[in-house]
C-alpha cells in the first residue's frame, strides 16, 4: 500500500515522459493506474501499440494492431510472446476472442483507403511481470488464426517498454 500511496504521489512527475495517467473509479474509489498508446514496434503495413493497465490485483496489456490486409479475430486464449534480451520466452493469453473492425478513410480519389484494426487484452500475471521488468523485450510474436507474425522490437521502444513496467508494476 506504501508502494501504491508513493507512486502515486510521485506519478506526477513521470507522466509526460512515460504517458502514465490515473484515474478513479467511480463506482469503487479504486486507483486505476494506466499508460497511453504507445508504439512499440511496426513491420510493412502493420502499427503495433500497446498500453497498460492496472487496477487492483488485475494487471493487462492490450495491444492495437493496424493492418491494411484483412486480420479475422484473435481467440480467447491465443499467444502473445515475448522474447527479451537475456534469452527468456514470456507468453500471454488472450482474455477473450476479439475481432477485427476495418477503419474506413475516404479520400477524394475512387479508392477508398481500408484498414483494420484489433485491440486484444493480455492477462498478466505477477511471474509474466517481473520477467518483462528484468529485461528488454527484442521480439514480439503476434498469434491470430492460425498463423502469427513477428516484430523485432527496437532499442528506445523497448527501453520505453521497460520503464513503464518498471514504474507501474
Amino acid at each position: 500500500m506504501k508502494r501504491l500511496i508513493s507512486m502515486i504521489c510521485f506519478l506526477p512527475l513521470f507522466t509526460s515522459a512515460q504517458r502514465i495517467k490515473t484515474s478513479i473509479d467511480k463506482l469503487t474509489g479504486d486507483t486505476i493506474i494506466y499508460t497511453t498508446y504507445e508504439e512499440i514496434g511496426s513491420k510493412f503495413s502493420t502499427a503495433f501499440s500497446y498500453f497498460l493497465t492496472k487496477e487492483k490485483k488485475l494487471n493487462y496489456l492490450t495491444l492495437q494492431v493496424r493492418l491494411s490486409e484483412y486480420l479475422p479475430k484473435v481467440e480467447k486464449g491465443s499467444e502473445l510472446n515475448f522474447r527479451l534480451a537475456n534469452g527468456q520466452i514470456i507468453a500471454l493469453y488472450a482474455t477473450h476472442t476479439f475481432e477485427s473492425k476495418p477503419d474506413v478513410f475516404y479520400s477524394e480519389t475512387p479508392i477508398d483507403l481500408h484498414n483494420f484494426s484489433l485491440s486484444p487484452r493480455y492477462q498478466l500475471d505477477e511471474n509474466a511481470i517481473n520477467q518483462l521488468k528484468s529485461s528488454p523485450v527484442v521480439l514480439i510474436r503476434f498469434h491470430y488464426d492460425a498463423t502469427y507474425k513477428d516484430y523485432e522490437i527496437e532499442p528506445t521502444q523497448s527501453s520505453k517498454f521497460l520503464k513503464e513496467m518498471q514504474l507501474i508494476y
